[in-house]
């Protein structure tokens, strides 16, 4: 009798595990995050990225981002 109560907490706890792994593989391929670009002007219509730099109005202009850390 006692090993059976055992099997069934080892097995309660297993699937347990395995849902939550399920639900956090899950979250973490959906959140991944994002990131800005930025895009000269007159680049809109360029079909390659050569034409793009050509024909851009405002220059290359790439700003340095800040970390944070609290």
């Amino acid at each position: 009798m006692t090993l059976l109560l055992f099997a069934v907490v080892l097995a309660i706890i297993f699937a347990a595990l395995v849902i939550f792994a399920v639900f956090f593989g899950r979250y973490y391929a959906r959140h991944k995050g994002e990131y800005l670009t930025q895009e000269d002007k007159g680049a809109e219509t360029a079909l390659t990225p050569d034409d793009a730099v050509v024909n851009s109005t405002t220059g290359h202009q790439v700003q340095q981002r800040k970390e944070w850390f609290i």
